[in-house]
């Protein structure tokens, strides 16, 4: 059996794991369990059906590897870029188009009530 099977494997199983969990729960965390459970799910269907897709996941890593294994400054570049940089500018883009479709007073309301929900689950 590989990794990847391996990986997949224990993924799914999280996250049915959660969506057992959060049936216990409010109607808001079972949401996001199934919303969770439905996106792995898809992804393993994108990723493990075909043959030449299930290649792109270890090729992709594999040049990452040789890349940082070159270069040691791509290690932190790889850090900031994915898990700084880009969530940034996807809360900016949003923001930006949250302004620009219902402007200002909206985009204010908009948060407060969904920075409450967030705040139940």
């Amino acid at each position: 059996m590989s990794i990847q099977t391996k990986t997949t494997g224990a993924n799914i199983g999280t996250t049915a794991t959660a969506l057992i969990a959060a049936l216990a729960g409010n109607v808001h965390g079972l949401a996001i369990a199934l919303v969770h459970f439905l996106f792995n799910i898809c992804g393993m269907l994108v990723w493990f059906i075909h043959p030449k897709m299930r290649k792109a996941p270890i090729y992709l890593c594999k040049s990452l590897a040789a890349g940082v294994a070159k270069h040691k400054i791509l290690a932190p570049i790889y850090i900031a870029v994915v898990f700084f940089l880009s969530p940034l500018a996807c809360r900016y883009v949003t923001t930006m188009v949250c302004l620009k479709n219902v402007g200002l007073a909206q985009c204010e309301n908009l948060r407060r009530i969904y920075g409450k929900r967030a705040m139940k689950i």
